[in-house]
């Protein structure tokens, strides 16, 4: 089981937009939308929201239209603060629940705990004790709205395997530690997980410019990487440590110096450069309003007898169904070509080519994600969609809100921005001899640029 606790305690000041940053619009949703519209996933079991009072009104409003489960907390002073109260209410939903997880006891999580940091055993033992009944916890910032379900699954497997799991990139650039060589070798001898004095949610960044004179010296990149979420973790393991730190009144930057304090060793995985976090305002001047890019998509497919016939990702009943190489789904069809074409490349014949074995009845819902995944990797987001269906035969006005939903999840949109509609052709040509069935699309996308 997997639950996801997005901190969101922060006022976002320094994005300099005069509102809060998870409010920005990211493809006719906000930031925060679209970040828990990438937890929209079978094995998630819930997603909990811990923010500021001030926040609490609008986010509450967004999981209460959601069809996701949202449980919205209070966050704290710190971010230590936040993610503790957002794992006391799954703390709390678990035991009124009565389901059956791992080491539920407090005094069962602390065992683990003090097995690990007494005895130096390392995470993955510790996840081979609790590889049955496993209940892990994925910890991710809100402002953190690219995330990959490929991060997401590998962040997961890792914890699976050593339960653990952090996130990392090498560092391109040259670093350069602030402070005389000596001073900081003796910072670093110290305790590492002093006491934090002042809130992560309120600190401005350190304007290492400010003082020309400030003594630096430079140090091997190699031997440092730069941490992403989410962090994932062993349930209980990680409520054990959240709160000997609550206890002990300490604050930490993120959950991996928490748990590496409490329980020793954290697990490293690869994380993705587009997984950025929004933060300073030129990470919000990429989204360029004027910056669109439109295409237009069509189809057309016989209707034949011995078909299912799928239109929208969905199987509508009919006595027959489209004649095609893959499942022959018309409206998807279109809605490919037509993002296809706004971005610049070829289209699905080319793509996903009929002399293909691969893609014989394949499923057309797929390869829209594999369409997605493309113009995604060449920094494209889609703005809006407006599609037609053409059938004189069945009447497809009640499948409509469910083909909207389905497109729009697989597009990372707001059912908003995905516009259906059906038509007849008053029984004229060969659709409406009910031969065939015709889709046509338009789609506007914006490109962000990196």
């Amino acid at each position: 089981m997997v639950d996801i606790i997005l901190a969101c305690g922060g006022n976002g000041s320094r994005a300099g937009l005069g509102y809060n940053k998870l409010k920005f619009d990211i493809g006719g949703m906000s930031a925060l939308e679209k970040t828990l519209s990438a937890f929209s996933r079978d094995d998630v079991n819930a997603i909990y929201v811990s923010c500021s009072p001030d926040d609490k009104e609008w986010i509450s409003a967004i999981a209460q239209n959601s069809h996701l489960q949202i449980i919205v907390c209070d966050g704290g002073a710190s971010r230590t603060q936040s993610v503790w109260n957002a794992l006391s209410a799954i703390n709390r939903n678990e035991s009124s629940n009565q389901k059956n997880i791992a080491f539920q006891s407090q005094k069962q999580c602390n065992n683990i705990a003090e097995n690990c940091q007494n005895s130096g055993e390392k995470r993955k033992n510790i996840a081979e004790k609790l590889q049955q009944n496993a209940h892990f916890v994925l910890i991710h910032d809100g402002a953190r709205p690219f995330v990959s379900q490929q991060l997401i699954d590998r962040v997961i497997s890792t914890c699976e395997q050593f339960g653990s799991a952090i996130p990392c990139l090498p560092c391109s650039d040259s670093l350069r530690q602030l402070g005389a060589q000596n001073d900081t070798q003796a910072s670093n001898s110290t305790n590492n997980n002093q006491k934090v004095t002042q809130s992560s949610h309120t600190s401005n960044s350190l304007d290492c410019c400010q003082n020309n004179t400030q003594a630096s010296h430079s140090v091997n990149r190699n031997q440092f990487v730069r941490v992403q979420t989410p962090q994932a973790f062993e349930f209980s393991a990680l409520f054990s440590a959240y709160s000997r730190a609550i206890a002990d009144k300490k604050d930490f930057a993120d959950d991996a110096s928490l748990f590496e304090n409490y329980c020793g060793e954290v697990h490293l995985c690869d994380g993705e450069e587009e997984n950025t976090k929004l933060t300073y305002p030129s990470d919000f001047r990429t989204f360029t309003p004027d910056n669109f890019f439109v295409g237009n998509g069509w189809d057309t497919h016989q209707l034949v007898d011995g078909r299912k016939l799928i239109l929208g990702g969905l199987e509508v009943p009919h006595s027959r169904g489209l004649l095609g190489h893959s499942d022959a789904d018309v409206l998807l069809h279109a809605i490919m070509d037509a993002i296809l074409s706004a971005s610049n490349n070829r289209d699905i014949g080319c793509l996903f080519p009929d002399s293909d074995e691969r893609y014989k009845n394949a499923n057309s819902a797929k390869l829209l994600q594999e369409v997605m995944t493309l113009i995604t990797s060449q920094g494209f987001v889609v703005n809006n969609l407006s599609a037609v269906v053409m059938a004189q035969q069945p009447k497809l006005k009640n499948y409509i809100p469910q083909m909207q939903a389905i497109i729009a999840q697989i597009l990372n949109v707001s059912p908003l921005r995905v516009s259906l509609s059906a038509t007849t052709t008053e029984k004229l040509g060969l659709v409406g001899h009910e031969q065939a069935i015709s889709a046509n699309a338009y789609c506007s996308l914006r490109k962000k640029t990196f």
